[in-house]
């Protein structure tokens, strides 16, 4: 059974979360396939799963930030599932360290900076090959595709300057954050950015809490919580929250304060124990599809 349905004129949204890391691929009418983030489930990249049973190759491939629970397999669908003309952005590389990747000796964590840097490489030989391709997403910058404008509220180069040069910078106040307006229509994609940040950007952008759609940030944690986004000025809204099984990462945990300001919270995943297994977990997806007049329905 098909994930996404056959319609030229609906926008598709689907978010990928298997209680470690998430990947969102949404699909612009007519034909527009924007990759955002990627994430594996049992060494199965459901991004490349979705572009597979579609026959498409992605427009756009963005890296928010570079998380390992954001990156993986990424480097394989932009070497396998972009073209000539695809737009591939992330932060120059050069604002991370991998020296900070790991911070000891444990095996998997260098496993880990090799796939980051398998990501990182990804986009530096496609920017060589295809410069044209090349965006690194600074605040107020705009992309289209289709009737689809994509417009990035965070980070800013100011931000961006300032805690690279910090010798203990936490990537996720680099994470980006977009905008997309279709049809009038506005979705909220929140990356991991934290509250610190989200609070700096309400005086600029004081209307992102009038979303159809919000792809909750830092996977529903507490520590991303701010008005600027979650006040609530209309009704019918959805958020998509992307939860941790792992108890050290941040997890939608029963104290979480979300439900307050939401009709319907949409998880790709319900059971937060860090002891549940796979037989416990719902599937690790949310699809939403919204018509042009602003109609917002799920179907898985």
């Amino acid at each position: 059974m098909s994930l996404l349905p056959e319609a030229n004129d609906t926008l598709y949204v689907a978010c990928f979360g298997p209680g470690y890391g998430e990947s969102i691929v949404l699909r612009v009418p007519p034909n527009y396939w924007l990759v955002i983030d990627s994430c594996l489930e049992n060494s199965i990249c459901p991004a490349i799963q979705l572009l597979d049973e579609a026959e498409a190759n992605s427009d756009l491939v963005l890296l928010s930030h570079p998380h390992l629970d954001h990156a993986q397999g990424i480097d394989r669908i932009i070497d396998e599932y972009t073209r000539a003309d695809s737009t591939l952005a992330c932060l120059d590389p050069r604002v991370y360290d991998p020296q900070k990747w790991v911070q000891s000796n444990n095996p998997s964590e260098h496993h880990s900076k090799g796939a980051l840097e398998a990501a990182i490489s990804a986009y530096m030989t496609a920017w060589d090959d295809e410069p044209e391709g090349k965006w690194e997403p600074y605040r107020a910058d705009e992309k289209t595709f289709g009737d689809a404008k994509l417009t990035v509220v965070h980070p800013s180069k100011e931000v961006v300057s300032k805690l690279s040069e910090s010798e203990k910078t936490d990537y996720n106040r680099l994470s980006s954050a977009i905008s997309l307006d279709w049809m009038g229509n506005h979705l909220l994609l929140g990356g991991d950015v934290l509250t610190v940040d989200w609070q700096e950007l309400e005086a600029e952008y004081p209307n992102l809490a009038d979303h159809l759609v919000c792809k909750v940030p830092h996977h529903g944690s507490e520590s991303s919580f701010a008005c600027v986004w979650m006040k609530q000025v209309r009704k019918n809204r959805k958020w998509i929250v992307t939860p941790f099984h792992r108890s050290r990462l941040p997890r939608l945990d029963s104290d979480n304060q979300l439900l307050n300001h939401i009709e319907e919270l949409c998880l790709t995943s319900s059971n937060t124990s860090s002891e549940s297994n796979n037989e416990d977990r719902l599937q690790a997806y949310v699809v939403l599809e919204m018509n042009k007049e602003g109609k917002v329905t799920r179907l898985k």
